[in-house]
């Protein structure tokens, strides 16, 4: 969703929670803490690619032409 020039990502995980083993596992089992790091670190680097400046295509062909001419990468 984008408002006043920012752009803000929701993130969520969906499913079903069918049959009593399901939800008894639900009961004892935290999902936010166990999902919620991982979600965290998706999110941040989609802010870093979403921030980042566009990618240069000539700079990037000339820095992987100096690390094929360079001696170390013989």
């Amino acid at each position: 969703k984008t408002e006043n020039g920012k752009t803000t990502v929701t993130w969520a995980m969906y499913g079903k929670n069918e049959g009593l083993l399901a939800k008894v596992m639900s009961l004892i089992m935290d999902c936010e803490s166990m999902c919620g790091p991982e979600f965290e670190k998706g999110l941040a680097e989609v802010a870093k690619l979403a921030t980042a400046p566009a990618a240069n295509p000539k700079a990037i062909f000339r820095k992987w032409r100096r690390s094929m001419t360079s001696p170390s990468s013989r």
